[in-house]
């Protein structure tokens, strides 16, 4: 599901978003808990040569940036830069994305303490 009503999406170049993705450009939690709050807006970035995996929810005001992977059933509600590995919920880099010059790719996860 892509929810732009509360600003516009805009999903870069070779990007794969897999089945049950959700992104989101607006939330009416505080609107609702206080029947006066207005719903808050805000537009959702991704960056080109990404891969959002399965069930992920991409919450509004998010960027990511390029060559990033968002693993499954993750909940994203912050920024990231490129090349980024992203997992959980709410979500955290646990890697980076890294690509050598013959365009061979390796998937470098952070030891557990690091993250």
């Amino acid at each position: 599901m892509l929810d732009g009503t509360g600003g516009g999406i805009e999903i870069g170049n070779h990007c794969d978003i897999s089945a049950g993705v959700q992104i989101y450009t607006h939330d009416s939690i505080e609107r609702c808990i206080t029947e006066s709050k207005a719903i808050k807006k805000s537009a959702v970035k991704i960056g080109n040569n990404c891969y959002i995996a399965p069930q992920c929810i991409i919450s509004k005001g998010v960027s990511i940036g390029n060559q990033c992977v968002i693993a499954a059933n993750s909940f994203v509600n912050r920024s990231y830069g490129n090349q980024c590995i992203i997992a959980g919920t709410p979500a955290k880099q646990i890697g980076e994305v890294n690509i050598d010059s013959n365009g061979n790719v390796e998937f470098i996860y952070f030891k557990k303490e690091d993250r």
